[in-house]
């Protein structure tokens, strides 16, 4: 993956708001990791604020939805991760500030 694949992917994953937090998961430093091969196949490693999140179905639905967009990606698979664990300092600042986590 080229450096402008992957600056398209992570603005579309901007979109993609977190309905309990109101915040992207871009933001909210919930993406570990994303790769994408020449078959068309684009894997985004999850994160979640806490373990065993009630929301991380709707999230990945949409993380699914959202990169559907973009032409060149094929299929989505969404692995949820919980190394490194999460935490406050993975958000952006823009998140922390939001959420007056300052």
């Amino acid at each position: 993956m080229d450096e402008s694949q992957h600056n398209r992917i992570m603005a579309v994953l901007t979109t993609v708001i977190d309905p309990e937090l109101r915040l992207d998961v871009v933001n909210l430093g919930f993406i570990n990791q994303v790769t994408f091969d020449e078959s068309g196949l684009l894997v985004i490693k999850l994160d979640s604020a806490t373990m065993g999140c009630p929301i991380s179905t709707i999230i990945e639905a949409l993380v699914k939805k959202a990169l559907a967009v973009l032409p060149e990606v094929v299929s989505v698979r969404v692995e949820h991760v919980w190394q490194p664990q999460w935490a406050i300092n993975h958000m952006s600042p823009f998140a922390r500030m939001s959420l007056g986590l300052y």
